[in-house]
């Protein structure tokens, strides 16, 4: 059977990410509420555990007090049962709700190719590999430290001139490119450790070599002998390194509007992109204009 695809066209981004953010908050809260009721009920059988010593013992148990122990553990299981079904229904809404957001962000990237929307201050932005890979850790934003005298709804208006990295491109929180030193650097210290945990416990030197192929040529040390300073690809994009956009000076956004000008400078459109010299692709995910 076809996956039934989510129909999110009325649907406005911001709303479908305060809604993932607020559904992943409530179950937790959830998770947390079911963790307390268990911890009642077992505090509750300690509490009939110790009546029914009373009874075996010479002293005995008042009828009161056994009955009373009964009902505290009763009542215990009921929230410990009523949490765990509030919580299952918490981890359905929270499903939902991010398949809603995922389908929100697909259908924009979708259109952002052919997308000729003006791009504002606070943009919001990602650096992909061949546009199918997130090489960023994280989305960032565009900014602005000087207007052009140009708003769109009141919000300052960008160029294809705004490309300089820690000016108008803030970074993306972290790296996972082969063509980044600082990330080939992370790769060599996660082996390096991965190897000296190795050395200590050969069982789990055979289980990195058998989960991680990546870290091959670097844990066969520990059997071998052998030294490798070599790291495999796979890991190296398994790692983030220190991510600082390196554009190539006087190259501008790409796939501008032609004979349209802002004070002498090509306005910035969703659909363009721009290059970093480890290999990613910054492209525009929202054009920073209110929904």
């Amino acid at each position: 059977m076809a996956e039934e695809k989510i129909d999110v066209s009325n649907l406005k981004l911001s709303d479908a990410t305060q809604r993932a953010g607020e559904t992943i908050q409530a179950y937790y809260e959830k998770a947390e509420a079911l963790e307390n009721a268990n911890q009642k009920v077992e505090e509750a059988k300690k509490a009939m555990g110790e009546v029914v010593a009373d009874i075996i013992t010479k002293d005995g148990a008042s009828e009161e007090k056994i009955e009373k122990a009964k009902q505290a553990l009763e009542e215990a299981e009921k929230e410990a049962q009523k949490a765990q079904e509030e919580l299952e229904q918490s981890a359905e809404e929270a499903q939902k709700a991010q398949e809603e957001l995922q389908a929100k962000k697909e259908e924009i990237e979708a259109q952002r190719p052919t997308d000729e929307t003006y791009v504002v201050y606070t943009a919001q932005m990602k650096c992909m590999k061949n546009k199918e890979k997130d090489y960023g850790m994280r989305s960032s934003i565009l900014v602005l430290p000087q207007t052009h005298g140009i708003f769109v709804r009141g919000i300052p208006q960008m160029t294809v001139f705004d490309n300089l990295a820690e000016q108008n491109i803030i970074n993306f929180g972290g790296c996972c490119s082969k063509e980044n030193p600082s990330t080939v650097e992370t790769a060599k210290e996660v082996a390096k450790q991965a190897t000296e945990e190795a050395k200590k416990d050969r069982n789990l030197g055979e289980k990195l070599v058998d989960g991680f192929m990546g870290f091959v040529s670097k844990v066969k040390s520990v059997f071998t002998g052998e030294e490798d300073d070599s790291v495999d690809e796979s890991l190296i994009e398994m790692c983030y390194g220190k991510c600082t956009p390196i554009l190539v000076p006087g190259v501008t956004w790409t796939r501008e509007k032609e004979k349209v000008s802002l004070n002498g400078e090509p306005p910035l459109l969703r659909r363009c992109e721009l290059h970093c010299l480890y290999g990613g692709t910054i492209i525009l995910e929202t054009s920073g204009q209110p929904e």
